[in-house]
């Protein structure tokens, strides 16, 4: 019988093997289940782009994206593996659309959850490396990314072949101008990049190697942004570009998706994007953007607790504030206040937002990307005219309109997004938010209309950006009353 320090080295090996876990021989997961995935594997022999359209869940980014990368990176291909193979150490990006998506998902799943140990410095040191489809001991340091919390810039990894691989993690927004560098062997896209992103990525996987071919790039994602022209290059290509392959992955194609959570999740998603989330479909519905009973989402205002912290989210051009309150106990938000106008004027904007008496410009804010571009006064940005009236505000960094509405409705229908009765301009806008269908060069398309959304949008920024920057009211600062020198009593 093995001891229990056995046990528990056994265990600590297990876990940083989970590679080892997926697409096993036999059993109810056995790899001959999933074939489209194999298919994608597959196609890397031959097609050095391709992209992966999968609804939620099926696996896109721990069973294909990081799984691939971990291949390549380590060079431990199983004896079944269909793909391509590199006999040498590569160098790789892997991106996300965000500095913190890229290191709350594609990070995670390749390096495992990070958390840094007190007293311990460096990242390399933190609990959970090695725990993600990169084997533990084939990890051999990580670089830490300057502002974000246990957030990795690079790591190395020990390859079969006796090199050192290097993997570099990016994001579409703060990194953008970095994908301008040198030739990569390997990059995998989470989510779907921007086109200009998708360009600059194809640029770095030609060989510049004379007898060495190029890299390759990878794109998995849940096509919540419709018929997007980086889908279309793709489902478009007809065998023009034999460099393309793709893959649709629904939730029929992934068997550790048990019917009962296909009809949990039938439920939660919004019906315009159902087909996208189960069928990895491109396609968007039309009619109400939250198809849900405002009533559902009401509540007398009360009075907000002050150890609740707060943030707000700001939309520009025609300005409109939301501010909201989260429960820490339940993780409700509440929306508590509004403000909107049409008048071109930061001053009074600025003041409106701190309130009558300046007390609430302790609270931060997160604004609307276009507000990073030039007044049409004096040229100088909008974010930074409302920085020097005293506020704390940053750009949104989350663009992607459809996954940021799906954030909000994921809320309302899980009963975590309510809104004060008191909002009455925000109830008059939710009615009205909807989507039309319109003819285009490019056939019937689903667009959301341009008008009454300007409270709606607010309420997006603040919901997948304002959320990380709430806080609490500050103390007021404690000063010593002064001590009296030379006074007679």
């Amino acid at each position: 019988m093995r001891t229990l320090a056995e046990l528990a080295a056994e265990s600590r090996r297990r876990d940083r093997r989970k590679i080892d876990r997926f697409y096993p021989d036999g059993g109810p997961l056995r790899r001959e289940l999933y074939p489209k995935h194999l298919a994608f594997f597959a196609a890397g022999l031959t097609h050095s782009e391709r992209l992966a359209i999968c609804g939620n869940r099926t696996g896109k980014t721990e069973g294909l994206g990081a799984y691939e990368t971990a291949l390549h990176a380590t060079g431990q291909y199983p004896d079944w593996w269909p793909g391509r193979r590199f006999d040498r150490a590569i160098q790789g990006w892997v991106a996300g659309k965000t500095a913190v998506t890229t290191r709350n998902i594609v990070q995670a799943k390749l390096l495992g959850h990070l958390v840094r140990t007190p007293g311990v410095s460096g990242i390399g040191q933190t609990v959970g490396l090695g725990t993600g489809m990169i084997p533990g001991d084939s990890i051999v340091g990580v670089t830490p990314k300057s502002g974000i919390s246990n957030a990795v810039d690079t790591v190395s990894i020990r390859h079969v072949s006796g090199g050192l691989s290097t993997i570099g993690f990016m994001s579409y927004g703060t990194d953008r101008d970095a994908f301008e560098g040198t030739e990569r062997d390997w990059i995998w896209t989470d989510e779907e990049p921007p086109k200009e992103v998708y360009d600059e990525c194809l640029m770095r996987t030609m060989a510049t190697v004379p007898g060495r071919r190029g890299g390759s790039m990878v794109i998995t994602f849940t096509p919540l942004e419709g018929d997007t022209e980086v889908v279309r290059t793709f489902l478009e290509n007809d065998g023009a570009d034999p460099d393309k392959f793709f893959q649709q992955i629904t939730w029929a194609d992934a068997p550790h998706i048990t019917d009962a959570e296909i009809e949990k999740m039938s439920r939660k998603y919004l019906p315009s994007q159902l087909r996208a989330r189960s069928l990895g479909e491109p396609a968007l519905g039309e009619g109400a953007i939250y198809p849900i009973d405002i009533e559902h989402l009401l509540v007398d205002d009360m009075l907000i607790p002050k150890h609740w912290p707060r943030a707000w989210g700001l939309d520009v051009g025609k300005t409109a504030v939301i501010w909201a309150a989260r429960n820490p106990d339940t993780d409700i938000v509440y929306l508590y206040r509004e403000y909107y106008s049409e008048e071109y004027n930061v001053l009074l904007h600025a003041t409106a937002i701190k309130g009558i008496h300046g007390d609430d410009a302790w609270i931060p804010g997160v604004a609307d990307p276009s507000a990073a571009q030039s007044s049409q006064i004096d040229g100088q940005k909008i974010i930074e005219l409302y920085r020097e009236h005293g506020l704390d505000v940053i750009e949104a960094g989350h663009r992607l309109v459809e996954s940021g509405i799906a954030e909000v409705w994921e809320r309302m229908v899980t009963g975590r997004l309510k809104v004060f009765r008191s909002l009455s301009g925000w109830r008059g806008e939710f009615g009205r938010y909807h989507r039309r269908k319109k003819e285009t060069e490019l056939g019937m398309q689903s667009k959301i209309v341009k008008k009454f959304d300007h409270r709606m949008d607010a309420t997006r920024y603040l919901i997948t950006d304002g959320l990380d920057r709430m806080i609490v009211k500050p103390a007021p600062p404690q000063y010593e009353k002064p001590v009296q020198v030379g006074v007679w009593s």
